[in-house]
């Protein structure tokens, strides 16, 4: 019943008018618990940003009193700028932009160069997005409707596999997504010939820096789920080979280096682009760029409370989108990964047959890894 209900709510868009952010609270839970659903849009937080805002604002443990605290000095925000300000404000960053225009041509051009005598001798080779991607129900043209479903993976398994086949948390979690979208694809008759391909984000954020509370860092590289290959622990070496390729790639472009190139495109033309093409279902004429994205974000391994509440579980979702119609994404926490995917509900009206195949084809997984102990 709760997956409905947030399906409802991902359904309607966020209010443009608003901060780009919304907080509902579902009561009504098995056992008097209450869930807590934030929406935020993208361009205001990514993963690494929301899991940064989560740690501020819970607790490690109870705390002694549960009276507000007060601030030693009142805060006041900051003043709400003025129409001239604002333009003031978007021709310095314009004239900042194009100052730095030729230094990134330069830098793309060498980086591009560096990729190309990369793959010549490179032993894997990585999907491209639109090229290799076969066509599945999930690349078709959103509709406003969306689907919901979650699950929740002991991390110890994970951990059990990873450590067996010498791959990484990742290369496992995408392993476990593959075999449950390969297993549903075959019962339905839509097994492609060739592999599905993800889109997986990765923050551009350096080890060293500062966590951030909002802001978007994020590239993506992109892999094969190996969904050809009927071997689980094949499978996994398959994601494992093309994945280190795809970091080897990403790291060649520089994960930054498409962010920047979005700083020089117009807001109002693309979002023209963007509107038209969902209005004419250019996506079903076209091959998808990728068939589905996979997110992996590290949350904290310690118990989070809010005031005497424990934190149970957290459930994080990223966005779908034209010809994308499919999101999983993990989100670590305590001895759990717990699993949220959101659909396009004319493309999966029912996410739990594939939600359900997540535990399934970890304990394949983990019976290979047992084996091979």
């Amino acid at each position: 019943q709760m997956d409905r209900v947030v399906a409802e709510l991902a359904s309607r868009p966020l209010d443009r008018r608003r901060p780009l952010w919304e907080l509902s609270v579902l009561n009504g839970l098995e056992g008097g618990r209450i869930a807590v659903l934030i929406k935020i849009h993208h361009a205001a937080a990514d993963g690494v940003a929301a899991a940064a805002l989560l740690a501020n604002v819970m607790a490690t443990d109870v705390p002694a009193s549960l009276e507000p605290g007060r601030p030693a000095t009142p805060w006041h925000p900051e003043p709400v700028p003025t129409p001239w300000e604002l333009v003031r404000d978007a021709l310095v960053d314009q004239a900042r932009q194009w100052r730095h225009l030729p230094d990134l041509l330069r830098r793309t051009v060498a980086r591009v160069a560096a990729l190309v005598r990369h793959k010549r001798g490179a032993p894997v080779r990585t999907p491209v997005p639109m090229l290799s991607t076969p066509r599945t129900r999930f690349g078709a043209a959103l509709t406003p409707h969306r689907s919901f479903a979650t699950c929740s993976l002991p991390f110890a398994d994970l951990r059990r596999v990873k450590d067996a086949f010498d791959v990484t948390i990742n290369d496992v979690f995408l392993a476990i997504v593959a075999g449950a979208l390969r297993s549903w694809l075959a019962d339905h008759g839509e097994l492609p010939a060739r592999p599905l391909v993800a889109g997986v984000p990765v923050s551009t954020d350096r080890p060293d820096e500062i966590r951030r509370l909002g802001g978007n860092r994020v590239s993506n590289m992109f892999t094969t789920l190996a969904t050809d290959e009927a071997d689980p622990a094949q499978r996994l070496a398959t994601i494992h080979r093309t994945t280190a390729e795809a970091k080897v790639v990403q790291n060649l472009l520089g994960a930054e280096m498409m962010a920047d190139w979005v700083q020089y495109t117009p807001g109002r033309p693309y979002s023209w682009v963007v509107r038209q093409w969902s209005r004419h279902g250019v996506a079903d004429q076209l091959p998808a760029p990728i068939n589905v994205v996979v997110s992996n974000v590290p949350g904290p391994r310690t118990p989070l409370f809010a005031g005497s509440a424990r934190l149970d579980a957290i459930f994080s979702v990223g966005p779908i989108l034209e010809g994308v119609g499919l999101n999983v994404t993990g989100w670590s926490y305590g001895d759990e990964l717990h699993v949220g995917l959101l659909a396009c509900r004319e493309h999966l009206d029912d996410p739990h047959q594939v939600t359900d195949r997540l535990r399934g084809a970890l304990d394949e997984l983990v019976a290979l890894a047992t084996v091979d102990a």
